[in-house]
Order: C-alpha cells, then structure tokens, then sequence
C-alpha cells in the first residue's frame, strides 16, 4: 500500500510514521518505525 510519493527526505521519514500508525502492527513495531523516523529526521541537517 503506498502511503506517500516523492523523493525527498521527508517523503521518507513520512513512511515510516505513517507506517507506524497502522492499526494491526504491534505496538513494539510501530515504535521501530517511528524510531527509524526520527533517526532518519536527525540526519538530516
């Protein structure tokens, strides 16, 4: 399922917390992907 198009560095970190927002994840996965979120986020600078 796509969830966000474009090629920028917020378009990627947009996947993944929106990817942790799915309601049948666990909540241990839904708390990685908004980890990879923010450690994405925090490269960028």
């Amino acid at each position: 399922m796509p969830l966000e198009y474009g090629q920028t560095m917020f378009n990627v970190v947009n996947v993944y917390t929106k990817a942790a927002q799915y309601q049948e994840l666990p909540a241990e996965s839904s708390f990685r992907l908004q980890k990879v979120g923010g450690m994405i986020m925090a490269m960028v600078k």
